[in-house]
């Protein structure tokens, strides 16, 4: 068993054939990641569009709700106006729009008479809130019994010119007078 001691030329060729396999793998391998690859782009393409998605429907969400909050404030003070008004256009008649004296400043009196007595609804402000009695002429105001309208620090009114404005802190209120303007009611 004498072997002999390899030749150049033959380790060169056993190096060659070793490395053309090796290379056919390298190609194996690089074709392989390329196809992860090409598997893979559209999953993250995909996944970027869903996650921006989500986002913009956050968003979406948020300024959503800020918006029915601003609304819900707007249409409160709107509310709280409205109603005011109604009071005083429920009882626009001759001389039922007086000024009286309630607990915590100048009261908006309105009159109504029926067949025996004369009635008055007072609006006025009581511990922080513009409340609404309803009392008979001339009885001492009863603000434990009134009924809260809505809160607010301010509340004051004006009459010129068949003009009747009413200030809180919602806002103001103008009430044109249809008995000031020639109505009989």
């Amino acid at each position: 068993m004498n072997r002999a001691l390899p030749t150049d030329a033959t380790l060169i060729r056993r190096n060659i054939e070793r490395i053309r396999p090796s290379r056919a793998r390298l190609a194996d391998a690089v074709d392989a990641k390329a196809t992860r690859t090409r598997r893979l782009v559209p999953a993250v393409l995909y996944l970027m569009f869903v996650l921006a998605l989500l986002g913009a429907l956050m968003i979406g969400g948020v300024a959503y709700r800020a918006v029915v909050t601003q609304k819900t404030a707007v249409d409160a003070d709107r509310t709280a106006l409205s109603l005011l008004s109604g009071y005083v256009r429920a009882n626009d008649t001759v001389g039922a729009v007086g000024q009286g004296q309630g607990p915590e400043g100048p009261s908006l009196v309105l009159s109504e008479t029926d067949q025996a007595d004369t009635y008055e609804t007072r609006i006025y402000l009581y511990e922080g809130a513009i409340v609404q009695e309803y009392a008979i002429a001339g009885t001492p105001y009863a603000p434990d019994t009134a009924t809260k309208v809505v809160d607010s620090q301010t509340f004051s009114f004006a009459y010129r010119d068949g003009l009747l404005t009413i200030d809180c802190d919602q806002g103001t209120a103008a009430v044109a007078l249809r008995t000031a303007q020639g109505g009989d009611r």
